[in-house]
């Protein structure tokens, strides 16, 4: 498994015993340093006991003597004394105490070790931006540099905060070339701050700034004991204790008490979701607030989600992970949705970018650090049922306190111990546990129907219609006899009772088309198994823009139509029937494992291919077929199925997927914005929220479906197939084009991380979830097998520049085109395909 990198943290550093209020806490005197000037000069305040007097008490810094910069105060003397170079340094305080009951006073010398701060390298950045002039009162501060920081740049009053001169106790931890500043308490409202450290010249810098103005609070929107909130969701609230299933638990979700159709869709929804033993590894995670939050402290990537200062951390909780303790990468989207009945719902999704892990746990934590769009003074705080969650327990609480004190208090005890940039459990507005699913048996239904399909002969094609183009490129069209395995009434599969496996149901004869080079091309020729878009269609075969380079290449092309495409049309109409389902059938159509198998048995019928009995008499000529070797290229859609097909077609020799990723709700989410408002149509009247929650049980639903749930099985875990003792898996250039609007990157991206490849640079987008190599790569898998990840920029990418949609760049451009070309050839020439870097 590839490991996310390791933040590297040099160390906690903590305010040293001289820094605030901690001072020399011992008599006979208190010894307060303030925050360092720009003149270079560092107050300090001595607190006296009862009795002594200031004209009595001189003050000295390494034996010098210092007392004239010092004066009388109500509690004893206040003054100042230059900062002395870094290092070690001794302030004392000498006087006299005075005797119990009277008589001579005794002499005292007090010693307060002084460390000096070295000095910073040269300062980049700050953070927070202020918002309408000010920062939130809960802020962490992040102070940006141009190299890392030493940890002696922190010594002493290094990076000492002071808001309106009183020191403010913070903690400090180094974080790559940042120091983070974490107070621990609220900075004071409205106050003037400034945060003191020895900048690269020697000198004293500063970052000033000011805290907002208080404001009422804006509230995460948690309450278990009210059945009608289902947000935040996932939550181990709702997963209990099965000693019966692979993780140890089930989900048990009540059916909330909505009306209509919004009920009947929930209900729908749980059915399939309360069997299952933990949540989905790539749903989204909905948080819902009351009112809009302010964007610019979100993480805009999933490096930024793995900074310490993000104000919201995903955490591995799981003791036995690799990642334990870490930080997940994340996308985080705001939203802002409004029903038909102008009820207006405010919400953050979030993106996992990886999959989780099965049977692992996490956390979602989201500070106080948030507030409210524009207004820094209206921070986000938690809910009164999460303050009653963090009181103790005390009788009479009832059962929905108890369950969400069992899965948030440990999460909050891990955050405050385990990570290495630990989080206070006083800056956090909302903690939830997700404990994940299990995925042992998602691939079964495809292996039992590929291990049938291996046992019957190749399924006949008939040819309806052949035609030859100008340059003597036969297309023959026809269908070809597939195995069909859904109930036709409630289109899921029908399983025999004794093996659980899907049961045949009948046959479909389904379209496809087979693409031919000349006659004159040296045969046999190799086949590329194609898979189109959606919507889409394999009369794409024939477009040259997207498959001529494989007739020029002196490969045939064949490829069918997949279900929803032939069966439901357009994306619309498939939303449409996959809403009708839910809502008729209380689960999800098994439409997408249907094309599962369809192109198993598509591809056992191009096995049949050789020779030429299936030919028309009268046909064209064209060149013999290679049914031993074939390749597979798919575009979007194409591309995801391939995810969930390749798996189970060790016969495919080497695979181009291009701008896939599977994880269908986040698809939809990422290229439909308005989908939450479209499916009102379906669900009237239903929240915003609502419906959000709703998709994401609806990816639990989908994850059996989900071409993302069967990466991992290619390499990582590859499946035993009877029948196919010695099989080995192709070899796959999986291809990301950069700011595709179809496709999120964040979904490809942890596609590939599933799929266990590296990406190859030069990558145009650096992730934590890519593992990096440079080109040209081959054979990193086996001696005869390569897998890759590439990226196309459109900016950057020749041929893109007419067409800057990171969705088509890839598809299209002659250079990218040029990468295949050259990964199959290498592959059927052996001994291992090559990913080279095309892009000049």
């Amino acid at each position: 498994m590839h490991r996310l990198p390791r933040l590297r943290l040099a160390r906690l550093l903590l305010l040293v015993p001289a820094l605030g209020l901690l001072g020399a806490s011992c008599a006979p005197v208190d010894v307060r340093f303030g925050a360092p000037r720009f003149d270079g000069t560092l107050p300090v305040e001595v607190v006296l006991q009862a009795g002594q007097t200031p004209e009595g008490t001189r003050i000295l810094l390494d034996g010098e003597d210092l007392t004239w910069r010092f004066s009388a105060s109500a509690n004893g003397l206040v003054g100042d004394v230059p900062l002395p170079p870094p290092g070690r340094s001794n302030f004392e305080v000498r006087g006299a105490l005075p005797r119990a009951g009277g008589g001579l006073a005794i002499p005292f010398s007090q010693s307060v070790p002084l460390l000096s701060p070295a000095s910073a390298p040269v300062l980049v950045g700050f953070d927070p931006a202020p918002s309408a002039g000010a920062i939130p009162r809960t802020a962490w501060m992040r102070l940006r540099f141009a190299s890392p920081p030493s940890a002696a740049a922190l010594d002493g009053p290094g990076f000492a905060v002071a808001c309106d001169e009183a020191i403010q106790s913070r903690r400090a931890y180094r974080t790559e070339d940042a120091v983070l500043l974490d107070p621990e308490l609220d900075l004071p409202a409205g106050a003037s701050c400034r945060i003191a450290f020895r900048g690269a010249s020697g000198a004293i810098e500063e970052i000033a700034f000011t805290t907002a103005a208080p404001a009422p609070g804006l509230e995460v929107v948690h309450d278990r004991e009210d059945p009608t909130l289902v947000a935040p969701f996932p939550d181990d609230y709702f997963a209990v204790e099965d000693a019966s299933t692979r993780t140890g638990r089930r989900l048990a979700i009540d059916t909330p008490p909505y009306q209509g159709a919004v009920l009947d869709a929930y209900r729908g929804l749980l059915a399939p979701a309360n069997r299952l033993d933990g949540f989905s590894r790539v749903s989204p995670i909905v948080v819902e607030t009351r009112a809009a939050l302010d964007p610019s402290l979100l993480p805009t990537d999933e490096a930024e989600s793995q900074d310490p200062f993000a104000p919201l951390a995903l955490f591995d909780l799981d003791p036995t992970s690799p990642e334990y303790g870490r930080r997940v990468p994340y996308l985080a989207r705001l939203r802002r949705d409004v029903n038909r009945l102008g009820q207006v719902d405010h919400s953050i999704l979030v993106f996992p970018s990886i999959a989780l892990r099965a049977k692992g746990r996490y956390a979602l934590v989201v500070t106080r650090r948030l507030f409210a769009g524009g207004d820094p003074g209206s921070t986000l705080e938690g809910s009164s049922f999460f303050a009653r969650v963090l009181e103790p327990a005390q009788a009479g609480d009832g059962d929905a306190l108890t369950r969400a004190r069992t899965s948030i208090l440990p999460v909050l005890d891990f955050i405050e111990t385990v990570p290495e940039v630990p989080i206070r459990r006083s800056d956090v507005a909302l903690a939830v546990r997700l404990s994940i699913r299990s995925d042992d048996e998602i691939p079964n239904d495809l292996l039992a129907i590929k291990e049938r399909t291996l046992s019957e002969p190749p399924p006949p094609l008939t040819i309806t219609n052949t035609t030859t183009d100008s340059r003597g490129r036969t297309v023959f069209r026809g269908t070809v006899r597939l195995t069909s395995y859904l109930d036709p009434v409630f289109q899921r599969f029908v399983r025999d009772l004794a093996t659980g496996h899907p049961v045949p149901q009948g046959t479909e004869d389904v379209p496809f088309v087979l693409r031919i080079p000349p006659p004159e091309t040296p045969g046999p020729v190799p086949i590329v198994m194609y898979q189109h878009g959606n919507p889409g269609s394999p009369e794409e075969i024939v477009r040259n823009d997207l498959n001529g380079y494989h007739l020029e290449d002196g490969y045939a092309v064949a490829g069918i139509r997949d279900y929803t495409n032939r069966r439901l049309g357009d994306v619309d109409a498939q939303i449409g029937a996959t809403f009708f389902f839910l809502l008729q059938t209380h689960d999800i159509p098994k439409f997408w494992n249907q094309t599962g198998a369809d192109m198993i048995g598509f591809l056992r019928a191009l096995q049949g291919l050789g020779g030429t009995a299936w030919r028309p008499a009268g046909a064209a000529q064209a060149p013999l077929l290679d049914p031993s070797r074939l390749l597979y290229h798919g575009i979007s859609e194409g591309g995801n199925n391939a995810l969930r097909f390749l798996p189970f077609a060790p016969e495919i020799l080497a695979a181009t997927p291009t701008v896939g990723g599977g994880r269908l709700v986040e698809i939809l989410l990422h290229q439909f914005p308005s989908l939450v408002a479209s499916l009102e149509d379906f669900l009237p009247g239903a929240r915003g929220v609502q419906t959000l929650v709703g998709l994401s049980l609806f990816q639990h639903a989908y994850d059996d479906q989900d071409p993302h749930s069967f990466a991992h099985r290619l390499y990582r875990e590859p499946l035993e197939i009877a029948g196919l003792p010695f099989a080995r898996p192709p070899s796959v250039l999986w291809t990301e084009g950069i700011g595709d609007t179809f496709v999120p990157n964040n979904a490809t991206r942890s596609a590939a991380r599933e799929l266990g490849i590296p990406s190859v640079r030069t990558l145009r987008r650096s992730s934590p979830v890519l593992v990096e190599v440079d080109a040209p790569l081959s054979a990193n898998l086996a001696v005869d097998r390569t897998g890759g990840h590439f990226q196309f920029d459109p900016a950057t990418t020749p041929g893109c520049n007419a067409n800057t949609e990171g969705h088509f760049c890839p598809q299209t451009a002659g250079v990218a085109q040029q990468q295949r070309r050259h990964f199959l050839r290498t592959a059927l020439d052996g001994p291992a395909p090559e990913i080279i870097d095309p892009v000049p």
